[in-house]
C-alpha cells in the first residue's frame, strides 16, 4: 500500500493552480504514518498565517469502497456520541455533499444515484435530525460532526 502527499495551491480571483508534491511512499507503515503526518502538520503551521481559506481533501483507493464507507461512518458516529443507526452511511454521504454546497442534481450525479433518491435522502435526514430547513440542517451537521474543544 502506498502513501503519497501533494498540496494544490490555487487563488481565488484567477483560474491557475499549482501542484506541490511533498511525500510518496510505495509502502505504508507506522514510520511512513509519522512522517506523512509531521508533513501535514508542517504544510498547517506554515498555512495557518498565509493562507485566506482552507480545505483538506482526502483520496482513497480502495478495492472495497462499501466497507471502507461504512467503517468511516461508524468512526464519524462514534466521535460525534451519536447512535450509528441515526443517520445510514449514504445519509452521511449526502450531508456531507450537502454541507459543500451541492445541489440535489449534483449529489445525484456525484453518488451516480437518481435526483428523486437524492430528495428522498435528503427528506429522511431533514426527519432523523429533527432539522426544519437545509439552515438548521447546516447548523446541527456542525454541532453533531465538528470537535468540541
Amino acid at each position: 500500500m502506498a502513501a503519497r502527499l501533494s498540496l494544490n495551491v490555487c487563488t481565488f480571483k484567477e483560474e491557475k493552480s499549482e501542484e506541490i508534491s511533498f511525500f510518496s511512499s510505495e509502502e505504508w507503515n507506522n514510520d511512513t504514518e509519522r512522517r506523512l503526518l509531521a508533513k501535514i502538520q508542517e504544510i498547517l503551521t506554515v498555512g495557518k498565517s498565509l493562507v485566506s481559506s482552507f480545505e483538506l481533501g482526502i483520496k482513497i483507493q480502495t478495492n472495497n469502497p462499501e466497507l471502507f464507507l461504512f467503517s468511516i461512518g461508524k468512526l464519524a458516529a462514534k466521535k460525534a456520541e451519536v447512535k450509528p443507526t441515526n443517520l445510514s452511511i449514504r445519509e452521511i454521504e449526502v450531508l456531507s455533499l450537502i454541507m459543500q454546497g451541492l445541489t440535489n442534481n449534483e449529489i445525484a450525479e456525484k453518488l451516480f444515484i437518481s435526483y428523486e433518491t437524492v430528495k428522498s435522502h435528503r427528506k429522511n435526514i431533514l426527519e432523523k435530525t429533527g432539522a426544519k430547513n437545509t439552515a438548521a440542517l447546516i447548523h446541527h451537521y456542525h454541532e453533531t460532526f465538528s470537535d468540541k474543544d
